[in-house]
């Protein structure tokens, strides 16, 4: 072998090829494993809830309906069908889990919201210090609102529970025109009750952003302005729990939560 060099590169070529094939014959060992699930009792897609946060049992579970495009006599006939719960109305894009959604009938509160297990209320403004089930914060009742002509659609009122918690007091709307009469607004409304927020200011793609985040008692506000390019702005106001501004990482960046 010493004298041939050439023979000990066939050989080491044969022992290669017969290693190869060796393994594509050789039986595969299959370990099996056992895939550890959590417990969704409270999960719409498993277990439908059996009571809305406030103990009642009396559910119904209307099928959802999605679009904006609708004409006066058919937006008329969707707000008749959910005022008797016959459908539910979720918006123009989708938001909640299924075709279907589960809704408390004495207090109306939703379930079935994407992500975790989430019951909801929406609130008009004549409404919101009224509800005998949502009773809202004044920090977002007295929310700075716009005046009609302003308007782009109606005030919305949200409360949020998840598993018997207050999640989400918020209050949201579409207004015509620029942003700066929106925000100068919010700042007055702060400086009436000593709010000293920190404030965040970026534009991306055509729209401008102005984020207010602040402490209020044990929980936080988060003030989001959207000026699109076409001259509407969007507000969401909301008051949230420590857990949820924390992880919010843009929130808890700017208060060093």
């Amino acid at each position: 072998m010493r004298k041939i060099p050439w023979l000990r590169w066939v050989a080491y070529v044969i022992a290669t090829v017969a290693f190869f094939v060796y393994m594509q014959r050789a039986p595969v060992r299959v370990i099996p494993v056992a895939i550890e699930t959590k417990d969704y009792d409270d999960c719409m897609v498993c277990y439908p809830p059996s009571k809305c946060p406030f103990g009642h049992t009396d559910l119904v579970s209307p099928p959802v309906v999605y679009g904006s495009e609708f004409t006066d006599e058919e937006w008329k006939e969707v707000r008749r069908k959910v005022a008797n719960l016959e459908v539910w109305y979720g918006g123009a894009g989708c938001v909640y889990m299924g075709e279907t959604v589960f809704v408390c009938k004495t207090c109306r509160f939703v379930f079935g919201e994407m992500g975790a297990p989430v019951w909801e209320k929406r609130i008009g403004h004549s409404e919101s210090s009224k509800d005998p089930f949502a009773r809202l914060s004044e920090i977002i009742v007295h929310a700075p609102l716009p005046e009609q002509k302003e308007r782009l659609d109606g005030v919305i009122f949200r409360q949020k529970i998840s598993y018997d918690n207050l999640i989400e007091e918020s209050c949201s709307y579409w207004v015509t025109g620029i942003s700066v009469r929106i925000i100068a607004r919010f700042q007055e409304y702060f400086k009436s009750h000593n709010i000293e927020p920190v404030i965040q200011r970026s534009s991306y793609v055509g729209r401008d952003y102005y984020y207010a985040y602040a402490p209020y008692g044990l929980r936080y506000l988060r003030l989001e302005i959207i000026q699109e390019e076409n001259i509407q702005t969007l507000v969401r106001f909301k008051l949230i729990p420590a857990a949820k501004a924390r992880a919010d990482h843009q929130m808890k960046a700017a208060l060093n939560l």
